[in-house]
């Protein structure tokens, strides 16, 4: 039933990206892009949602990490479509972007097509982070800068 859905969802989802796909002994399912980002797909305990997870990585303690939070946290207060929600991973100290779909009409196509945004919000947040830049934003716009009280860029310089 619920396992059915979700392997037909995720033999659904291979056949568009044109890759072959089926869920790990824990009905989970692990998307590795090129790009660095790794989506986690599984169905939540109910049956009735698709939860996706992408880690994008640590975000080091101290003035950084609050300054990222807040801009994450702004982010999640932008109105919709917001492709995924931040959130903290107390255990790895990362940010991680996830989102909840619902299954009832949910098929490969149309999740090939929520991953692209889902996949490009969280592309720049980890490169963000892994630069050591801040996130901001401008009305709806994104941009980055140096994180505040940090150096940035190589001896120091904003880039």
């Amino acid at each position: 039933m619920i396992t059915d859905k979700f392997d037909n969802l995720i033999q659904e989802l291979g056949a568009t990206l044109k890759i072959k796909l089926k869920p790990d002994k824990n009905n989970a399912c692990l998307l590795r892009f090129k790009n660095g980002i790794q989506i986690q797909l599984e169905v939540d305990s109910r049956g009735e949602k698709l939860v996706l997870a992408a880690d994008l990585g640590q975000v080091p303690q101290g003035r950084y990490r609050e300054n990222v939070f807040r801009e994450a946290l702004k982010a999640n207060g932008l109105a919709p479509p917001r492709n995924g929600i931040f959130a903290y991973s107390k255990k790895n100290e990362s940010l991680v972007l996830c989102d909840n779909i619902p299954l009832e009409e949910l098929t490969g196509t149309k999740l090939a097509d929520y991953l692209h945004s889902f996949i490009q919000k969280g592309e720049l947040w980890k490169n963000a982070i892994t630069r050591g830049d801040v996130p901001s934003f401008m009305g709806n716009e994104l941009s980055f800068g140096a994180a505040q009280g940090q150096p940035g860029g190589l001896f120091g310089l904003i880039h």
